[in-house]
C-alpha cells in the first residue's frame, strides 16, 4: 500500500490518512491471499488476540456506536 494512499479499516471504516500513516496507531493485516488491510487503534485493540495468533478477524466483534 503507497502510505500516501488512504485506506479504511475493514471493520469500523474510520479513514486511514496520510497523518495516520506516520503514526503508530494502525496495525497491518495481511490476508492469507496476500492482501494488507489496516485496523485502526480501537480495532487492533479489540482483536489483539486474533492478530498475535495469527486467526482470522471477526467482523461481527466489532461495533461501531453512534
Amino acid at each position: 500500500m503507497d502510505i500516501a494512499k488512504p485506506a479504511y479499516c475493514p471493520s469500523c471504516a474510520r479513514i486511514r490518512t496520510v497523518a495516520d500513516a506516520r503514526g503508530l496507531e494502525w496495525s497491518s493485516h495481511h490476508s492469507p491471499g496476500g492482501t494488507v488491510s489496516w485496523l485502526c487503534g480501537p480495532c487492533t485493540r479489540d482483536s489483539v488476540f486474533e492478530i498475535e495468533t495469527g486467526q482470522a478477524l471477526i467482523r461481527a466483534a466489532y461495533s461501531v456506536s453512534a
